[in-house]
């Protein structure tokens, strides 16, 4: 593979032990992504802010609550939650493991995105042909 894909698997999400983070293993240059698993009943044990970055967590699996400036709102398998530098947050799991996935990037410095920065190319995969 070309020294400018990084591909890693971590394994079944159901088995995850804790916490992964991707950015030294992919060698990840404007974010940090994280894949998360918290056992039933369990929960990060603090609240915390960024400095810069914004945070966005998509739950893959599971139930749980989320706590942002004084706010608890129930999270469910799908649910997506954006939240700024500047809030306080924490996350819970319910009464089932919680599987998440934490995306961390500087806030305000996406300057292009899918319509605008994606070029469709002619080449042709081999499921394409």
């Amino acid at each position: 593979m070309s020294e400018k894909i990084s591909v890693e698997n971590i394994g079944a999400l159901k088995v995850l032990t804790d916490k992964h983070f991707a950015k030294e293993q992919l060698g990840l240059s404007s974010m940090e992504v994280s894949v998360n698993r918290l056992p039933a009943g369990t929960g990060v044990p603090f609240v915390h802010t960024h400095k810069m970055n914004e945070e966005l967590y998509v739950v893959v699996s599971g139930e749980g609550m989320f706590y942002a400036d004084g706010e608890e709102f129930a999270l469910q398998e799908g649910t997506l939650v954006r939240v700024a530098p500047a809030v306080e947050r924490a996350i819970r799991a319910g009464k089932a493991d919680l599987c998440y996935i934490c995306i961390q990037a500087a806030e305000n410095s996406l300057r292009q995105y899918t319509m605008t920065d994606g070029v469709i190319s002619e080449t042709k995969t081999a499921w394409m042909k």
